[in-house]
């Protein structure tokens, strides 16, 4: 489980000159022991590249955030994801290298009615499981402080996990979320030593009143991750998006459109990827509520609007206009291919 990088094996390591004296000798080293230098040779002979667990959404000995608002399924998304790397089960289009040995640490969700029924409609058996090590509402220590950090450390050591999961973040800290120096200290205490151990850790969180302008929280908060991810709804219940709002990693692919569907299994399906896609996901959605709603083709702005409160949706008016001229060039081109 050790990260290379954040953690060398002791051949990575060159240590300073002693000096002449056999006391010298001893401090330098313990010295060395302790704060051990890195091998540049070594370091620019490896050229290996960045494993990915779950491409381009969870990569191995990182720290990942990933928030949205309240109730949009982030938990959902983040079990599905969590129970096939420890499964191996194919997961967002992606099927796991090997099974991952990953710890769960949810302090929100009930373990009967909410992540059993969520793992038997995905359809999980309990010897599939294995690798997923769940702690439900732990008597653990706050992040932001040193016991807690020892209390983590401790569980991923001994249940030998790889990738930790925080569901979610704001009920792990004691420190007000809004203080910058609450996440410093996350990282001083939790952050630092989940880096030295190479373990990928994914913060869950909550987007703020407005979520487009971010978690919630002081702005230090995204300063210890390698990417932050922000899952939004497309369209009611069906269709979200996942955007990278912040990375300092190459990430392959920083919009994905996702499909959630309950048939023949619970999860989610990757139906594009990029800005275009899930603009075209939200209008073709558009289109499928005026088309259900027994809208005429050629109907206006306003009408098409009727359609779609009476459904609990909206759209903007670009692509309420697109939807609309498309239904229309559809219709009429109908209309030239049956002449």
């Amino acid at each position: 489980m050790t990260d290379d990088y954040a953690q060398p094996p002791e051949e990575y390591w060159e240590g300073r000159a002693a000096e002449d004296t056999a006391q010298a000798e001893f401090d330098d080293a313990a010295v060395r022991r302790v704060f051990p230098t890195l091998n540049w040779v070594k370091l620019w002979d490896d050229d290996s590249e960045q494993e990915w667990i779950v491409e381009p959404i969870l990569p191995a000995r990182r720290m990942i955030a990933l928030y949205s608002p309240p109730k949009t399924g982030k938990s959902l998304l983040m079990l599905e994801i969590a129970a096939a790397i420890a499964a191996r089960k194919p997961v967002l289009g992606v099927t796991p290298a090997r099974k991952y040995r990953t710890l769960y640490v949810d302090f929100e969700n009930d373990p009967k009615e909410d992540v059993v029924k969520r793992l038997k409609a995905m359809g999980y058996g309990p010897a599939e499981l294995e690798n997923l090590c769940y702690l439900s509402f732990p008597n653990m220590g706050s992040l932001d402080t040193e016991q807690g950090a020892l209390d983590l450390m401790a569980a991923i050591d001994a249940y030998k996990c790889e990738v930790a999961v925080i569901d979610t973040i704001s009920r792990a800290i004691e420190g007000e979320e809004n203080e910058n120096n609450t996440w410093l200290r996350f990282y001083r205490h939790t952050g630092y030593k989940i880096k030295q151990q190479g373990v990928s850790l994914i913060r869950l969180d909550h987007s703020g009143k407005d979520e487009t302008k971010g978690q919630r929280g002081g702005s230090a908060k995204g300063g210890d991750v390698d990417a932050v991810w922000r899952l939004s709804q497309v369209t009611k219940d069906t269709t979200y998006r996942l955007d990278c709002e912040m990375n300092r990693m190459p990430v392959s692919e920083k919009t994905l459109v996702l499909h959630r569907l309950a048939t023949p299994y619970l999860h989610h399906r990757v139906d594009g990827a990029g800005r275009k896609a899930a603009y075209d996901a939200k209008i073709v959605r558009v289109m499928e509520i005026l088309a259900e709603a027994g809208l005429d083709p050629s109907a206006g702005r306003a009408k098409a609007v009727e359609a779609l409160k009476a459904v609990g949706e909206s759209a903007r008016t670009e692509t309420l206009s697109e939807a609309l001229r498309r239904r229309k060039t559809g219709f009429q081109e109908g209309l030239h291919l049956a002449s």
